[in-house]
């Protein structure tokens, strides 16, 4: 099996010219590695089971599990209203300054803007700058009554971790989260990054990728995706995660805090389905999944997913955006060691005229732009780019729009056609028959 994935792997990898991938896997007792390919097309060094790529969100899981070591510390209580322990706090709606708790940003539900660039530099102040932005970011939703995907939560998130153990959050996340596992190939600032092995991000034009000179994210934004790690570190944190089995004596939490963490919260925005503390809920099938991943403008991509009840994870580190090689890869070892069944492909509804008129449009969650449009083919496709009134993200290579169908009663939610195994969105059509919600890439985005 391992050496049937590692011609997958090299093959996909290719396919979609990406220069660097890493693969791991927990199957039971045994640790399954791949990689493939290069850390850069400058150095053409070969990417290496200790090679430190960018992960992305799933540094989110981590920031979660450091402020979960604070409420096991007795030093945080999740529902206490931010201000108490940040009283400098200021948000855009008043209410939310008084009400936000480490609850609502954990859950994506503390209704401010979440995709809006916050990048301070990488000063040791850069954290608090960033914060005393937020007052800049509408209030969208009423805080707790919405899931929306929010980066600038975990910024938030990442800020009041510092404020209470009074370190800087990079030091206090090494010494509660990674240094109890003995990650010792995983860090956060690039300083720390230099001494060790590491991928470049890259960008691809014309089907050639070329380096970039940019990490896609600052110091001011680091809790929300900054962390770097290798995949032997990855494949650490997947034992912990699963059953909290760990190299030494140390662990961040409480065993049943690490439960809880993973316990659903409340439903999520589609394509996820709930939301644990940090991570994200979904199935396969009718098996429960517990993940993250990560996305670090398009340039270093991640996958993290475990399965409890089958004791098993995988994570896939790739230097570039492409060819949706972590999905496969995924796809491809749960069906194929997991032993999971495929899931049954949703039946397609023929849309009535009326509901294509009432979803098709512009769609917006922040600096994140969601276009719903019908296609030369008659067909209908959902494609993410930059909001152009906000010019964010003007250099990022956007994938070309999704063709979807329609599932369910053929008016609200979809899946991809290339994979109607799943649901991918949902649009929230209102009292008027009109699409005034989006939820897409987990973001609940509001029709412009």
């Amino acid at each position: 099996m391992q050496e049937q994935l590692q011609e997958l792997v090299d093959q996909w990898r290719v396919e979609a010219n990406i220069p660097g991938v890493a693969v791991g896997i927990v199957h039971g007792d045994t640790d399954i590695v791949i990689t493939s390919g290069i850390e850069s097309v400058d150095t053409q060094l070969p990417v290496t089971d200790n090679t430190m790529f960018m992960i992305g969100s799933t540094t989110k899981v981590f920031v979660a599990t450091a402020a979960m070591a604070l409420v096991d510390d007795g030093l945080l209580d999740l529902d206490t209203p931010l201000i108490e322990y940040v009283p400098e706090l200021v948000l855009a709606d008043e209410d939310a300054t008084r009400t936000v708790t480490m609850r609502h940003l954990l859950t994506h539900t503390g209704g401010f803007t979440g995709d809006a660039s916050l990048m301070a530099g990488w000063g040791e102040d850069a954290l608090g700058r960033s914060v005393s932005r937020l007052n800049e970011l509408r209030q969208e939703y009423p805080v707790g009554e919405v899931f929306s995907y929010s980066n600038s939560g975990f910024v938030l998130a990442g800020h009041v971790i510092a404020k209470i153990s009074g370190e800087p959050f990079e030091d206090f996340l090494a010494r509660r989260v990674l240094e109890p596992l003995e990650l010792k190939n995983s860090a956060c600032l690039p300083w720390d990054v230099m001494t060790h092995r590491f991928a470049l991000g890259h960008y691809i034009r014309d089907g050639v990728p070329f380096v970039s000179n940019e990490t896609g994210i600052d110091r001011g934004m680091l809790p929300c995706g900054g962390m770097w790690s290798s995949v032997r570190d990855q494949l650490l944190w997947a034992r912990y995660s699963l059953t909290g089995q760990r190299p030494g004596e140390g662990q961040p939490l409480e065993e049943s805090t690490r439960l809880l963490m993973q316990t659903p919260q409340r439903p999520a925005a589609r394509m996820f389905e709930e939301v644990g503390i940090g991570w994200l809920l979904t199935r396969h099938g009718s098996t429960q999944v517990v993940r993250h991943g990560g996305n670090v403008s398009n340039l270093q991509v991640s996958e993290f997913l475990t399965v409890p009840e089958k004791k098993f994870a995988v994570t896939v580190l790739t230097n570039a955006l492409g060819g949706g090689i972590g999905k496969r890869v995924v796809d491809w070892a749960l069906a194929n060691l997991a032993e999971l069944p495929v899931p049954t492909t949703l039946d397609a509804v023929e849309p009535a005229p009326a509901v294509l008129d009432a979803v098709t449009g512009k769609y917006q969650a922040g600096s994140l732009a969601m276009t719903v449009a019908v296609g030369d083919d008659g067909g209908i496709g959902v494609r993410m780019g930059s909001a152009q009134d906000l010019g964010e993200y003007e250099d990022i290579v956007w994938p070309p729009a999704i063709p979807i169908v329609f599932v369910g009663d053929g008016t609200g939610e979809f899946a991809a056609k290339a994979d109607a195994t799943r649901v991918l969105g949902r649009f929230v059509i209102d009292e008027n028959g009109q699409s005034g919600l989006l939820e897409f890439g987990g973001r609940t985005a509001k029709r412009v």
